[in-house]
């Protein structure tokens, strides 16, 4: 929990860069899947057909 989780890292630090995601968002529901890594997705500048 968030009320225990700074104890638990001083007992066993993080060797890397963590994000620790907490709230609401985390039950977010009725959005469309992120395009980044779609490789049909029809980029604005970078990649397109004729450029």
């Amino acid at each position: 929990t968030l009320a225990t989780i700074e104890a638990l890292l001083a007992a066993d630090p993080m060797e890397r860069t963590a994000i620790i995601f907490v709230g609401r968002s985390l039950a977010a529901e009725g959005f469309g899947e992120s395009s980044l890594y779609d490789a049909h997705y029809q980029r604005r500048f970078r990649g397109r057909d004729g450029l």
